[in-house]
């Protein structure tokens, strides 16, 4: 086997703990993988083949030492193997070779599931974990996503995280022991919830006890908003612990306001950890004499929250950030397991539209109605984005008119709080975000629904829309809802101006002239636009 080497060290094959035996069974592999092995050793044939791994988004490899490692101890002959390598922690382009293994197909075919989503899932968490910490601008990170997802990931997730600390160069803790593990460190913690409560819920009390049995070494960091009066408990506990405290750690929930910004509601969003409360207890802290105490801030942070707090200068010393480093629209995925985003696209199925007593009624909309509620079944099933577009007229706007020529101008319809501007129940979404006119934080950009209000047939004169577009980043749009020659032409024209994939869905449209309608779909097959029905698409989803 010749591999390629740099200067720069990889861990040991022996530190990952690999079921080797199970994993050269196949007993890891996808059931095709091991099916196709088994076919060519039955041929006898055993075809030399050069394997490239890339995958689709600029990101931060990882998992690279770890799939070796499972190449090394599980294939059938590793010195029959060329492999050449990136290492963790390289910055790589879309579609640039991370990997190639050259040799017979055979001694390394049941390895590629198992190589493969080591390097997607290390490299999604390297890549998440970079971009935060470029986001919080060299302030520490705390890791602390252990809590939502399988104990087994955090050795490795640990690790890649550790790799994203030295690619920024900024300091980044993880919270258990076995995250730390593969590079020697240890988990790091405050004085959590449970502990509070365990006192009665004297925050005071548990720190102090918290205080008493903590070794030097540990940073006491204790979490103040047990009571929900953050400014209030921040300080108690200043007074009482003094220099042996490190921090104080604010992780209100979003669906409460804290106690000491009751009286300001009105021109802000006051749930959770939000600007105005950290100014609060840093003014409180510093006034009375804490200004050595650091603010710790955790929960529902996201690159975008933390990137909207630096660029305000909220004085955060270190931010906690859980779930959104192991999701998220960041994800690097090698090619062979390749990242495949669908985006439903609804246009426009509401009461004024769809039913025969409505205001622009299109002729036969209700009898695509069973295709229409298959689609939106069948996306909310497998969890697929479904993003619907809503006139939301008032009789002042420039597209409604007393005498319409039913291209750039129709007669009232879809008015603002009325029954006409409603979605058909078939269509209807669950919990949309729904999206104005207005300038949106990209942090609503955000979810499975979405609802693009509109003044005029093209949804792209939401100038939201084009965010929402960009940061969904889909593979595939798929395109129902009415009226083809209208607002679907016009939906459909814009993703193609975006160079977007799109499939139009025909049994769940329809249009309002049929001339104009050939006229649209003649274009879009030119286009390469591709046709289908409701069934046969949702079967795919």
């Amino acid at each position: 086997m010749a591999l390629q080497e740099r200067t720069q060290k990889r861990l040991p094959p022996e530190v990952f703990d690999l079921p080797v035996e199970k994993m050269r069974e196949g007993y890891y592999a996808d059931a095709y993988f091991n099916h196709a092995r088994a076919t060519l050793l039955h041929d006898g044939r055993r075809p030399r083949v050069v394997m490239q791994a890339f995958q689709k988004r600029d990101a931060y490899l990882g998992g690279m030492d770890e799939a070796i490692a499972i190449l090394k101890l599980c294939s059938y002959d590793w010195d029959e193997l060329t492999v050449h390598a990136l290492y963790d922690g390289d910055r790589v382009a879309p579609w640039e070779t991370v990997m190639t293994i050259e040799g017979d197909y055979t001694l390394f075919a049941h390895l590629e599931t198992a190589y493969l989503g080591v390097l997607a899932r290390r490299t999604l968490i390297t890549t998440n974990v970079v971009r935060v910490l470029e986001a919080a601008n060299g302030k520490p990170i705390i890791f602390m996503p252990a809590r939502h997802d399988h104990h087994r990931v955090q050795t490795g997730d640990g690790y890649a995280a550790h790799v994203a600390g030295r690619i920024v160069g900024a300091p980044i803790g993880v919270t258990t022991d076995e995250q730390a593990s593969w590079w020697g460190g240890r988990g790091i913690g405050t004085v959590p919830h449970s502990l509070i409560a365990s006192y009665g819920g004297n925050t005071v009390l548990a720190a102090t006890k918290f205080a008493e049995w903590a070794s030097d070494d540990i940073n006491i960091t204790v979490l103040v908003d047990f009571d929900n009066n953050s400014v209030q408990t921040a300080l108690d506990v200043a007074r009482t612990l003094g220099p042996k405290l490190w921090g104080v750690r604010l992780d209100t929930s979003e669906m409460l306001v804290d106690r000491s910004l009751w009286e300001e509601l009105g021109d802000f969003k006051p749930t959770g950890v939000n600007e105005r409360l950290v100014h609060k207890v840093r003014d409180a802290l510093d006034n009375d004499g804490f200004e050595h105490v650091k603010i710790v801030v955790s929960g529902g942070f996201t690159i975008d929250k933390i990137s909207e707090f630096e660029e305000k200068s909220v004085p955060v010393d270190a931010y906690g950030v859980g779930s959104s480093l192991i999701r998220g629209s960041n994800e690097a995925e090698p090619a062979a397991r390749a990242r495949h985003v669908t985006v439903l696209w609804d246009v426009d199925t509401q009461v004024d539209f769809m039913l025969p007593d409505g205001k622009l009624y299109v002729p036969g909309a209700e009898r695509t109605v069973p295709a229409m509620q298959r689609l939106v079944d069948a996306a909310r099933a497998a969890g697929i984005v479904h993003v619907a577009s809503a006139d939301d007229h008032e009789l002042t706007d420039a597209e409604i008119a007393d005498e319409p020529d039913f291209r750039t101008t129709y007669p009232p319809h879809c008015l603002r709080g009325t029954r006409g501007a409603r979605k058909i129940p078939e269509t209807e979404q669950e919990d949309p975000v729904p999206i104005t006119l207005e300038p949106l934080p990209e942090r609503y950009l955000e979810g499975r629904e979405f609802l693009i209000l509109k003044k005029n047939f093209d949804v792209f004169t939401n100038p939201n829309a084009d965010r929402l577009v960009e940061r969904l980043d889909p593979d595939e749009i798929v395109v129902f809802g009415v009226a083809t020659d209208v607002c679907d032409d016009a939906a459909i024209r814009g993703f193609l101006a975006r160079g977007l994939k799109v499939t139009f869905v025909e049994d769940a449209a329809r249009g309002l002239d049929d001339e104009r309608v050939a006229i649209s779909t003649a274009f879009w097959r030119e286009q390469g636009v591709g046709f289908t029905t409701a069934e046969g698409i949702a079967g795919t989803f």
